[in-house]
Order: structure tokens, then sequence, then C-alpha cells
């Protein structure tokens, strides 16, 4: 099993665009894909609601969101989509996510504008699109509050990639400050960072996503440096 860093996971993304030609585009919407059929999965394991607050974050992680919220509403989920960077932010392939997902007139807030958890209990999915492998602690967003929130709920959580708070090399979290995922939608292959048994109870269930990216292209990441 491959088990990729953080540096050798951005190496499969440039050998997939520069070697094979693959669009950036193309392999979000494949990531979004499958990050909405495990909300499929969860939401019928644990007999959820059809309601789903996406949080996504301005890099790459929070562009498989936006593109997770577009298939979501298609498939009939109640989506609102909660922005936790300024939508100046966002840039490249996220940005040309979140024009869809505004263009489809979903709904779209900051994170200090969403108090509808605070008002009534949420029964729905929870999707952690806010931090990808790029993550460093300590955040620049306080996840504490973010993730205390979330955890009041009688809410699922499917992180994309990995666990917002979640260093991709290490499984190094602060315990404040890092999601709960009952399902981790990772891409590609596992991360470095999920080999520590203890990390389970950050991400739950593991699903390694095929993003139709050659296995050579996969191999020869894991021989790049770490």
């Amino acid at each position: 099993m491959f088990r990729l860093t953080r540096n050798q996971s951005r190496e499969v993304d440039r050998l997939a665009i520069e070697e094979y030609g693959m669009l950036g585009l193309v392999l979000m919407e494949n990531a979004a894909r499958s990050v909405a059929d495990a909300v499929d999965a969860l939401r019928v394991a644990k007999q959820l609601t059809h309601d789903c607050v996406v949080l996504c974050g301005k890099g790459n992680n929070g562009g498989d969101g936006l593109a997770a919220a577009r298939h979501l509403s298609i498939r009939g989920y109640h989506v609102t989509i909660v922005l936790c960077d300024p939508q100046e932010a966002f840039k490249g392939d996220a940005l040309a996510n979140y024009k869809v997902a505004k263009a489809m007139k979903l709904p779209i807030v900051p994170v200090t504008d969403y108090a509808a958890w605070e008002t009534e209990p949420f029964c729905g999915i929870v999707v952690d699109a806010i931090y990808g492998t790029g993550y460093r602690p300590p955040p620049k967003l306080d996840l504490g509050d973010l993730r205390r929130r979330v955890k009041t709920q009688m809410a699922g959580v499917v992180a994309v990639d990995l666990p917002s708070g979640f260093d991709a090399d290490t499984g190094e979290c602060d315990a404040d400050n890092v999601f709960t995922a009952d399902v981790t939608v990772t891409f590609g292959t596992e991360k470095a960072g999920f080999a520590d048994i203890a990390t389970a109870k950050q991400t739950g269930r593991i699903v390694v996503a095929d993003l139709g990216v050659p296995r050579a292209v996969l191999e020869k990441a894991a021989a790049s440096p770490a």
C-alpha cells in the first residue's frame, strides 16, 4: 500500500497535469463525485436527512468541496456552502467551481454569518473541505469553534482528503482544532499520517478514491523525495 507525504501528493498532481496532460478540473471533478458517493452512503447508514453543509477553504480542498456541493444538489440534497475564507481569496480551479455554484444559486454564506446550528439540531451531513494536505499547524482559522459546533449536532461528517487540522505527514493534530470524521475520502492513496492507528479516531473509516490517475504516476510520486 502506498502512503504518500504532503510533497509526494503534490507530485501526483504535478505529474498527472504536466506529464500526462490531465486537467486539474477533471481531477477535482473525480474527487467531488467520490465525496458525494461517501455522503450518500453515510446518510443511509446513519439514517440522516438530505441536509448538507459544505465547509470550504480557499484551496483545492475547498474546490473539491464546492464541486461536491454541486453534485449533492443535483442528487437532491439541500446544500449550504459555508466559505471559511473570503471569496476573493479563491483562485484557479477552486474559483471556477465557486462560480458554478453561484450560477446555480446554491446558498453561499461566509462562516461568520452561518448561525443555523445555533437555533436547531442539524441532523444531516457536514462535508469538511477546509484544509487539505497543505495544512500545517497551527491553523489560521479557529477550527475549535467550528469543531465544537459540529460535535454538538446529530450530524455525520465526511472529510475531504483528510480531516481539517490533521498533518498529512505526521498525523499530528491539536485535539481542540481538528475535525473528527465518520468517513475520510482520501485521493489516490492513503497519506503518511494515517499510518498511526491512533489517528483513526480523527479519520473514521478511510475510503481511497480513484481519481483516474495512472498507477505509474503514483509509483513515480512514491519514489520522489518525501
